[in-house]
């Protein structure tokens, strides 16, 4: 009886452990900055972030969502490091990430 409780325990964990993989996080973050008047510029910017360790996929979407809030937060905080404010320009930044 024990023994097969042992099996049966280790193939569940094997099953588990085998769930977890490696996965990529491609992010496309999209400024699009309004000069009064002139039209917009838009820029776009690719970033792939491997994550080197196995996860299962609800750990890899969590952590890819925390790097698509991170990627905004740092364009946004560049363009307000140089634009000064006061000029009439208006900003709007934008990051989708997904899972590969």
């Amino acid at each position: 009886m024990k023994n097969s409780h042992l099996i049966l325990i280790s193939i569940v964990v094997l099953a588990i452990i085998s769930c977890k993989k490696t996965y990529t996080c491609d992010c496309e973050t999209d400024t699009v900055i309004s000069f009064m008047g002139s039209g917009d510029s838009i820029y776009s910017k690719s970033t792939t972030v491997p994550y080197s360790e196995k996860m299962t996929e609800n750990q890899a979407q969590s952590a890819c969502d925390h790097e698509a809030a991170s990627i905004k937060t740092t364009e946004e905080n560049a363009i307000k490091n140089q634009i000064p404010p006061g000029l009439g320009i208006s900003t709007q930044v934008s990051t989708t990430c997904d899972l590969k």
